[in-house]
């Protein structure tokens, strides 16, 4: 058997991004003070544009919920070592009326994986 193995096809960033299945959050990261690009994969940005309901009842929209997001990973990128490639972290995203504001069943665990100089932020199924 050999040591060797061969890659059989690749599916590069851009493509990704070209296919929508990554999305650049990129701008709003730098606020939250990372110089690197970041990304989103397309479930969880996705989920950064709350429905009407949601709206009504938070208050949050698109840019608020995808800060809130690269925030809570700045935070969890400066309590981890340097050497942690994936970095789990969790957010408050409401996406339905619980009944009250900001319950338990809001907070969301996310993964950042640092990757290629770069980072994407997901659902831990999406890994």
């Amino acid at each position: 058997m050999s040591d060797e193995f061969h890659i059989i096809d690749t599916y590069s960033r851009e493509q990704a991004i070209a296919d929508s299945v990554l999305h650049d959050v990129s701008e709003i990261a730098k606020d939250a003070g990372f110089k690197c690009p970041v990304y989103m994969t397309n479930r969880l940005h996705s989920d950064m544009t709350p429905s009407d309901d949601v709206k009504k009842k938070f208050g949050c929209d698109y840019v608020g919920r995808v800060w809130d997001t690269v925030w809570m990973a700045s935070l969890a990128v400066r309590r981890s070592p340097n050497s942690h490639r994936l970095i789990k972290f969790k957010v408050l995203l409401p996406t339905t009326d619980y009944g009250r504001p900001f319950s338990p069943r809001h907070l969301v665990n996310l993964w950042m994986v640092l990757e290629n100089e770069a980072i994407t932020i997901m659902y831990p199924d999406e890994y």
